[in-house]
């Protein structure tokens, strides 16, 4: 996932002629080891609704499966807690922050030489991986690549969820967890604020959720995944194991980043986009679509296997 590419091929072929099966692999283990994490996309049997699958081993990717979609680990951090959970930071790592502080503070304030090193390191641009064929696009044109990856692979009313009101709220799921039962939370994605957890009978905000995909093939000057790869990598891994997730999250209180009030009126806005919706289908098109706020401008940057 680089910014100003878009949707990345790194390879393509048929597991089933075993070169090419061999190129597959080979791949695909190559992203694992740069820490990247893995997805497939899938369409359930019966009800046609759209999943995803998170794989680890070459092995447990569907054989029918089209493309395996790969973005950087989420990051956000998870600090030691203390009793009752909260966050508890040691004397030494005190101690440790002052001398990095002073010792900064000393290199910044030293005249000519230091200056101009920190700068120069700051200039540094990783190569780009060998496996990118591809010239950079302009950011309109990748950012709408990377919004026709998230059409193909989101639900068809989650993507109209996003263009009419800018956030997904999707349910989450844990491995194991009974079929059809109730989630442990529903959540709203809105590019780039945190997750925020709603319960998921009265969608009464309980958490937030601070989580980052941060590109660690950057050739640009930022490292964080665009808004449009941002939701599409909350997604999969809402929907396929949403402990993964969270366990590299900053927790907090719900309001703490995101006001409460602005929860409140997105979910007064959703429970109205469901009810016009509903509306619509069963007595077919009402004038303009509901909300009307824009998605914001994400510019995405996935990478994809396709087999």
């Amino acid at each position: 996932m680089m910014p100003g590419f878009g949707e990345t091929l790194i390879c393509e072929g048929d597991p089933r002629v075993e070169d090419e099966r061999e190129t597959l692999l080979r791949e695909f283990r190559a992203q694992l080891d740069e820490g990247m994490w893995a997805a497939v996309p899938l369409t359930e049997t019966g009800s046609g609704r759209r999943e995803a699958m998170l794989v680890t081993d070459f092995r447990d990717i569907p054989h029918d499966a089209e493309r395996v979609l790969f973005w950087p680990r989420a990051a956000g951090g998870a600090p030691p807690t203390g009793p009752r959970g909260y966050r508890t930071v040691t004397g030494v790592w005190v101690v440790a922050l002052v001398l990095l502080l002073g010792a900064i503070a000393m290199a910044m304030a030293a005249p000519g030489l230091p200056r101009r090193r920190l700068r120069a390191r700051g200039d540094r641009r990783r190569a780009l991986p060998a496996w990118v064929s591809e010239p950079a696009l302009g950011r309109e044109a990748a950012d709408q690549r990377a919004l026709d990856l998230l059409r193909s692979v989101v639900n068809p009313e989650e993507w109209e969820m996003f263009q009419d009101l800018g956030f997904i709220c999707v349910a989450g799921r844990r491995p194991g967890r009974a079929p059809g039962g109730p989630p442990r939370y529903r959540y709203l994605i809105s590019p780039p604020l945190p997750v925020v957890a709603l319960l998921p009978r009265s969608m009464a905000p309980a958490r937030e959720y601070c989580v980052q995909f941060p590109d660690r093939s950057a050739t640009g000057a930022t490292s964080l995944l665009p808004a449009g790869d941002d939701v599409l990598a909350k997604w999969m891994t809402l929907r396929a194991d949403e402990d993964r997730l969270l366990a590299y999250a900053n927790i907090a209180s719900a309001g703490c980043q995101v006001p409460l009030e602005t929860v409140e009126r997105d979910i007064t806005r959703l429970e109205r986009w469901r009810e016009r919706r509903r509306s619509r289908d069963q007595n077919g098109p009402v004038g303009p679509s509901w909300g009307g706020s824009e998605a914001g401008s994400p510019s995405a940057v996935s990478s994809s296997m396709r087999r």
